[in-house]
C-alpha cells in the first residue's frame, strides 16, 4: 500500500472511489461531474489529494482545502474528505491517509488541520480520536446554504 499525491493521471482510479464516497453521504452519483470537479481542483491547485494505491486500485483518499486563520495568522488545512473503500477497511489505510495529511500540513507550514464529520459517523470519530484528533468543545460550526 502506497500513499501518494494524486495527479490527473490518477483520475481513472480516483473518480469511482470519489463517487462511492459521495453516495455514502447520500449524494446522487454523477461520474462525469466528479471527474470535472476533481480535475479542476487539481489543475487550479485548489486542494491537496492523497490516495492509497494497491495494485493499480485506489483503496482510499483524502482531500484537503486551504483555509486561513486570522487569529492564528496562519494557513490551516480543512480535511474535507477522507474515505476508504469497504474492501480495504480495517487495514490501517485511514491512519496512513491521516498521517499523509499531517505531513502535508507540516510541510506547508500550516498551524493546524481541521475537519468535520457527521455526528452519526462513529467509525470515523473513533479513527480520528485514535490518531490524536481532538473534538472541538469550544466552538460551534454553523452552515448557511446558498
Amino acid at each position: 500500500m502506497k500513499i501518494i499525491p494524486a495527479t490527473t493521471d490518477h483520475l481513472p482510479i480516483l473518480v469511482p472511489l470519489f463517487e462511492e464516497y459521495r453516495t455514502f453521504y447520500r449524494q446522487e452519483a454523477d461520474a462525469e461531474a466528479a471527474h470535472t470537479f476533481l480535475q479542476t481542483r487539481m489543475n487550479q491547485k485548489e486542494s491537496a489529494i492523497f490516495i492509497a494505491v494497491a495494485d493499480q486500485t485506489c483503496a482510499g483518499f483524502t482531500q484537503l482545502y486551504p483555509i486561513f486563520s486570522s487569529l492564528g495568522m496562519n494557513r490551516r488545512w480543512l480535511l474535507n474528505d477522507l474515505y476508504v473503500s469497504h474492501d480495504f477497511r480495517n487495514m490501517g489505510i485511514g491512519t496512513l491517509l491521516l498521517e499523509a495529511a499531517k505531513d502535508w500540513g507540516r510541510a506547508t507550514g500550516a498551524g493546524a488541520l481541521v475537519l468535520e464529520t457527521e455526528v452519526t459517523n462513529v467509525g470515523a470519530q473513533r479513527l480520528y480520536e485514535k490518531n490524536g484528533w481532538k473534538r472541538d468543545v469550544g466552538f460551534f460550526w454553523y452552515h448557511f446554504k446558498l
